[in-house]
């Protein structure tokens, strides 16, 4: 994860939701079956959507795709009148590493281009933030959320 300040960097919210099997009539519980890497990453997404309402953001786009740019979550954040684009990493385990380890260079770079685009395109011109969910959702039911608000700076040149 490449952070603002490798020092302190922005110290991540975490969140700890427990899901179960549903086990008594009237009550609603949910789990998380086993799931394709592509219902994982949605299951990801829509979590981070949820906290992201919750705080009082307006979500204006998700899985944004146009050419070849791609954007997770398009919000509007109306507390610092900023644009928030959003970086959804979910995995399974820590096997492969955590989330936001996934987020390097290149990956930042599409991200700052695809953003670039999406403001662009849209003549919008309120000021950009980068925010970044690493979620862990293992199959035994309790999904991690982590929660960089203001993860990275678009890179100069």
């Amino acid at each position: 994860m490449t952070s603002k300040d490798y020092g302190g960097g922005p110290q991540p919210k975490t969140y700890i939701l427990e899901f179960h099997h549903v086990q008594s009539a009237g009550f609603l519980f949910l789990f998380f079956p086993i799931m394709t890497s592509y219902q994982l990453g949605q299951a990801g997404e829509e979590l981070a959507i949820e906290r992201l309402c919750q705080d009082g953001m307006q979500i204006l786009e998700t899985r944004w795709k146009d050419h070849a740019y791609e954007i997770d979550i398009v919000a509007f954040d109306p507390v610092s009148n900023e644009m928030v684009f959003v970086e959804v990493k979910t995995r399974s385990s820590g096997s492969w590493g955590r989330p936001e380890d996934a987020i390097d260079r290149r990956k930042i770079m599409r991200c700052v281009r695809a953003a670039d685009y999406y403001m662009r395109s849209r003549n919008i011109n309120y000021p950009v933030r980068f925010d970044v969910f690493a979620i862990v959702i293992p199959n035994s039911g309790k999904a991690k959320i982590e929660y960089y608000k203001d993860a990275f700076y678009a890179p100069l040149g």
